[in-house]
C-alpha cells in the first residue's frame, strides 16, 4: 500500500466530543469509523494495525480485539457493547435457523433495540419484514430468553393472524421447537402457542379462551378487537413482550 493511501486511510477530519464508546470522551471520527475507542483507551499503534486487517474480523471478534489492549475497559462501556453484540449474533443466527434467510440492516436495528429491552414503535412500508420479525421476536424471547415470559401479539385483521399463526408453527419447526397440540397441551418440551379468531370452530375457540383464562400458554396471538373485548380475561403482569 502507498504512502498516499496510508495517510488517506488514517487521515482524522473531525473530533467528537462524548463519544468514544469506552470511556465517553473525545474521540475522532476515524475511531468512530472503526468502531475503536478514543486514543486515551486504545494505543495508536495497536488500532493501526487491526485497523489494516479490519476485513478479516467479524465486527465481534473486532470488538474483542480491541477490548484486550484497551488501557482502561468500562462495565458500561466497551464490555457493554460486546455484550449487545453477541446478543445480537445469537438473534441473528436463531433468526436465520428459523427463516432460511439472514436479517435486513432494519431488522437488525429493530432487534438492537429489542435486546436492550426497549419499547419502540416500527414504522415500515409493507414487506419489510415486520410481522416476521415479531414472530421470530416472540419465539426467541419464549425459547431462548433467560426470563422465559409469556408473549402477546395483536393483529388489525384476522386473516394476518391465520397467515402468522402458520408461520410461527414452522419457524418453530425450524429452530427445532414443537408446538403442543390441543391433546398434549401439558406435555413437556413443547410450546404452548394460543391463538384465537372468528374463524375457527367453537370447540377449538372454548379450548383456547380456557387456556388464556388460565394463563396457560407461552404465546398468544389474538385480533386488536378481540384484545378490547374479552380485555377482563387477559392475564395481567405475565407478558415480557407485547407487539400490536
Amino acid at each position: 500500500m502507498s504512502s498516499i493511501t496510508m495517510q488517506n486511510m488514517y487521515r482524522v477530519r473531525g473530533i467528537y466530543r462524548h463519544a468514544c464508546p469506552n470511556c465517553g470522551g473525545a474521540i475522532s471520527d476515524l475511531r468512530l469509523l472503526y468502531k475503536a475507542p478514543c486514543e486515551e483507551c486504545l494505543p495508536e499503534g495497536v488500532f493501526r494495525e487491526i485497523a489494516s486487517r479490519a476485513t478479516g474480523y467479524s465486527r465481534v471478534d473486532r470488538l474483542k480485539l480491541y477490548a484486550k489492549y484497551v488501557n482502561r475497559l468500562s462495565a458500561q462501556g466497551l464490555l457493554k457493547i460486546i455484550e449487545e453484540e453477541n446478543k445480537l449474533s445469537e438473534f441473528e443466527e436463531f433468526f436465520k435457523k428459523a427463516t432460511g434467510y439472514s436479517m435486513w440492516s432494519a431488522q437488525k436495528t429493530w432487534a438492537r433495540r429489542l435486546l436492550r429491552g426497549e419499547s419502540f414503535s416500527i414504522i415500515a412500508p409493507t414487506g419489510m419484514g415486520k410481522t416476521v420479525f415479531s414472530l421470530i421476536a416472540a419465539l426467541n424471547t419464549t425459547c431462548n430468553s433467560n426470563e422465559q415470559g409469556k408473549v402477546y401479539l395483536a393483529f388489525p385483521t384476522t386473516p394476518l393472524l391465520i397467515q402468522s399463526w402458520k408461520k410461527l408453527v414452522e419457524f418453530a419447526k425450524n429452530a427445532g421447537f414443537e408446538v403442543c397440540s390441543e391433546d398434549e397441551w401439558d406435555r413437556e418440551n413443547c410450546l404452548r402457542v394460543v391463538y384465537v379468531h372468528s374463524k375457527m370452530s367453537k370447540k377449538t375457540k372454548e379450548f383456547m379462551l380456557e387456556k388464556i383464562k388460565k394463563g396457560e400458554f407461552d404465546i398468544l396471538l389474538t385480533t386488536s378487537a378481540f384484545m378490547h373485548r374479552h380485555y377482563e380475561i387477559i392475564p395481567k403482569g405475565v407478558f415480557s413482550l407485547i407487539v400490536m
